[in-house]
């Protein structure tokens, strides 16, 4: 991809679409954006803008998706060759830590209490 095939303006609001529509549906939202992320292939730079941005609006929502996001994300660190590749990459990377980070402190807070969420004391759970 090369930053011709970058159409700001257009996918930026498309992706701020997704992301308003993905605080109420994310599963539908994640199934159609998924289908654009497979393993071994660049992913488009607003593909992965889109997760970052739906992980920091509905942080709850993306939990289940993180595992396979990151898992097909990272090795593909090494085919991201232009720099808006590169820093989105990083971006993308970055907040898988802080929404788990994001949900510890939740935790200790006992904002868990409230939605029903079981956790043990020395374990803390992330369901």
């Amino acid at each position: 991809m090369t930053l011709k095939d970058v159409i700001w303006e257009w996918q930026q609001a498309a992706s701020s679409v997704l992301v308003a529509v993905g605080q109420r549906f994310i599963n539908k939202v994640m199934e159609e954006v998924l289908t654009k992320f497979q393993p071994g292939i660049l992913p488009h730079y607003f593909v992965l803008q889109t997760f970052a941005n739906l992980s920091v609006s509905n942080v709850f929502g993306m939990v289940p998706f993180l595992n396979s996001i990151l898992g097909t994300m990272l090795p593909m660190l090494g085919m991201a060759k232009q720099d808006h590749m590169k820093s989105v990459f990083c971006y993308g990377t970055s907040w898988g830590g802080d929404v788990g980070k994001g949900l510890l402190s939740l935790e200790k807070e006992g904002g868990w209490v409230g939605l029903g969420v079981p956790s043990h004391p020395k374990h803390p759970r992330i369901l």
